[in-house]
């Protein structure tokens, strides 16, 4: 699965066939999630708070890009196509939202899922300077 802020073309993935896009949103201005409304009013109810597409879409991210998600599920993954399991649990689901928001960020290169309290600021992540690969200098 791959996240990104640009409109997918033909080449996107893998350079020679476009595979399927699912847009988050359904319209040009960004108002009209592309996930049905039943879903999101169905997680409400289950969680007890609004659940917006974006948290849905972040959730999703985030059980997809975990390596435990084709090791948990792996009869399931046979057939193609998208099945991501949904938790009841509103604080898993929550934990799931923040990681699978980073997940997004740094896929789409800082440039959606920004949130300057959780670090996510407007421009391309870059690793802290305490964590970077250092090189020795030659004498």
């Amino acid at each position: 699965m791959t996240f990104t802020s640009f409109v997918p073309d033909l080449h996107h993935y893998k350079g020679s066939f476009g595979g399927r896009a699912y847009p988050l949103w359904g319209d040009r201005a960004a108002t009209q999630p592309n996930i049905k409304t039943t879903l999101l009013t169905y997680l409400a109810k289950i969680y007890g708070q609004p659940i917006k597409a974006e948290e849905v879409i972040a959730y999703v991210a985030a059980v997809m890009a975990h390596p435990a998600f084709t090791e948990a599920i792996p009869s399931d993954l046979v057939q193609p196509g998208l099945r991501t399991p949904i938790t009841a649990d509103a604080k898993l689901f929550a934990e799931a939202v923040a990681i699978g928001s980073e997940v997004i960020w740094l896929h789409c290169y800082g440039e959606r899922f920004l949130d300057p309290a959780a670090g996510r600021t407007k421009q391309a992540p870059r690793l802290l300077k305490e964590m970077r690969l250092r090189f020795p200098q030659p004498e």
